[in-house]
C-alpha cells in the first residue's frame, strides 16, 4: 500500500477513529474492569482462563452476571439476585453505583441494602415511564 495514496490516508483515518473510540469507552482498563467484576463475582485468577461449559449451573449464572455488570446499563433488573450468593459476592454487588431492583409482582424493596433506588408499584409497561420521570 503506498504511503501517501488515498487508500492509506482512509485506512489511517480510520484507525484513528477506532483508537480514539477505543480510549473513549475505556477500552486500556478493560482487563482490570473484567478482573474486579469476576474476583467481585467470587471467581479465582486461576478460573480466568476456563471454558464457560467447565463450570457449574450457578457458576454459570454468576458468569452471565458479569456480563451484565461489564455492560454498565443504566438499569438492571434481576429476580433474587442474591440467591444462591455468599456474603463477599453480595459485597460486590452492593458496591455497585447502579439500581438494583427484585423483580416480582411489583417492584417495592431493595435488593441490597445500600443501594439507590425508588420505590416502583406497576407493571413492566409502566416502568419505562415511571424510570424516565
Amino acid at each position: 500500500m503506498d504511503h501517501e495514496g488515498p487508500e492509506y490516508e482512509a485506512v489511517a483515518e480510520r484507525y484513528s477513529m477506532l483508537q480514539e473510540r477505543f480510549h473513549t469507552l475505556d477500552g486500556y482498563a478493560l482487563d482490570a474492569q473484567v478482573g474486579g467484576v469476576l474476583t467481585g463475582l467470587g471467581f479465582s485468577k486461576e478460573d480466568w482462563s476456563r471454558q464457560t461449559d467447565e463450570f457449574s449451573g450457578g457458576w454459570q449464572m454468576r458468569i452471565a452476571l458479569a456480563k451484565l455488570l461489564l455492560a454498565k446499563p443504566n438499569l438492571l433488573l434481576l429476580d433474587e439476585p442474591t440467591n444462591h450468593l455468599d456474603l463477599e459476592t453480595r459485597n460486590c454487588l452492593k458496591t455497585i453505583s447502579r439500581v438494583i431492583l427484585r423483580l416480582h409482582t411489583y417492584l417495592t424493596r431493595p435488593v441490597l441494602s445500600g443501594c439507590n433506588y425508588r420505590p416502583y408499584r406497576g407493571d413492566l409497561e409502566q416502568a419505562a415511564e415511571y424510570l424516565s420521570g
